[in-house]
């Protein structure tokens, strides 16, 4: 089974690399941050995410 694909929402660099880093530490996989609800949508339309 492949690993669940998370877009992370975060507009702090430093918070979100924390966070990325715990996430994949726990076996997630964390291909998209996005920094604002914009960038999200767009994010999610596009790759279409397991979670946001």
């Amino acid at each position: 089974m492949s690993k669940i694909r998370i877009l992370l929402i975060e507009n702090e660099c430093i918070e979100a690399m924390d966070i990325k880093g715990e996430l994949e530490s726990r076996g997630y996989n964390v291909p998209y941050i996005a920094v604002n609800g914009e960038d999200a949508i767009k994010m999610a339309e596009k790759n279409i995410p397991d979670l946001i």
